[in-house]
């Protein structure tokens, strides 16, 4: 088998097999096996995260503005969480985002995965990226941080706690599935 660690990025054809094999409802490590990788010599960090984007009825999104002691405190960010140990993304997308705003959400729409290492390139992140326009319930802050209902454009672009350009094209672009850095 190959081993990730020969790889400074992940192939765009890699990425975009493995998000197949995600939308199946594959489990992402089963996935990258099937596809002839391990991880031997390559810690995934806290498994992985996801990222959601909910859109209400008036095309505003559902973004936190986080808390002041967290790093990047008082900065805009999408929903998002990391998915436990034996969970599937979708499992761990639905009960991040019910624990940190309330929301129960339905269908959510798997638009891309987002791929990167830290700067020491010792662990590496991957990121699946959801959007869905059902959901009940009513919003509450957690200690992530302030929830409020807002319009894209409304969020100057300093404002927010990451570069938010490659994920928006994302969710914009159907034709896009996946990012590397």
């Amino acid at each position: 088998l190959p081993n990730l660690k020969d790889h400074n990025n992940l192939s765009l054809s890699l990425i975009r097999n493995l998000n197949k094999l995600m939308k199946t409802g594959m489990l992402y490590n089963e996935a990258m096996s099937e596809l002839g990788y391990n991880f031997s010599d390559l810690t995934i960090n806290k498994e992985k995260f996801d990222i959601l984007l909910p859109i209400n009825s008036k095309n505003e999104i559902l973004i936190t503005k986080r808390a002041p002691f967290k790093k990047f405190g008082l900065m805009w960010e999408l929903a998002s969480g990391s998915i436990l140990k034996g969970e599937t993304s979708l499992d761990g997308i639905i009960r991040e985002v019910k624990e940190e705003t309330g929301l129960s959400i339905s269908n959510p729409v798997l638009k891309g995965l987002m791929e990167f290492k830290t700067l020491k390139g010792q662990d590496m992140y991957i990121v699946f990226l959801y959007e869905t326009d059902e959901f009940v319930g009513e919003l509450k802050d957690s200690n992530e941080g302030h929830l409020i209902f807002e319009k894209r454009e409304n969020i100057k672009e300093e404002q927010w706690a990451m570069d938010m350009d490659a994920i928006w094209q994302i969710y914009d672009d159907d034709s896009l599935t996946d990012i590397i850095f």
